[in-house]
């Protein structure tokens, strides 16, 4: 029970973190949130998440997750705070492996000069959907290193 009640955290954790990044078209300098900002998801053009937990015991998932866009520029923010957490402190230490692609080529992305949680990345034309994935370490993990 105890088991299966921290793997159903670990995959709504990994759910929370990659289906609400807070989605802005911006370049350089992350602006205030925009009240005015929409999904650009549709029924026919879905933003879709997968998450492979193959690798669980090993403490390793693998978040794959496609986001409809428009050409452009486009910055996705990982969230700083987390629920549970008593600050800004969202475990971005524990994302690698960063890769974003658009129609099966590789885009490069950036991280923002003055916030960290904050990547940018040019959209081409002609792109409805960015394709983002990373591995993620595992808070049970991450406390285990940390206890020995």
């Amino acid at each position: 029970m105890m088991r299966s009640r921290y793997a159903l955290y670990q995959v709504a954790l990994a759910l929370f973190v990659l289906l609400v990044p807070t989605l802005s078209r911006a370049t350089g300098i992350i602006p205030e949130p925009n009240a005015n900002a929409v999904s650009l998801a549709t029924r026919s053009n879905p933003e879709i998440l997968t998450l492979d937990a193959r690798d669980a015991g090993r403490g390793l998932m693998t978040a794959t997750m496609r986001i409809p866009v428009r050409p452009g520029p486009f910055t996705f923010v990982y969230p700083e705070w987390i629920p549970g957490e008593h600050g800004p402190t969202g475990p971005l230490a524990d994302i690698s492996q960063l890769r974003v692609s658009a129609n099966g080529k590789p885009l490069t992305w950036r991280r923002d000069k003055v916030d960290m949680y904050a990547f940018h990345v040019e959209v081409p034309s002609g792109v409805t959907a960015l394709r983002c994935s990373s591995r993620c370490w595992s808070i049970r993990r991450r406390r285990l290193s940390m206890s020995t």
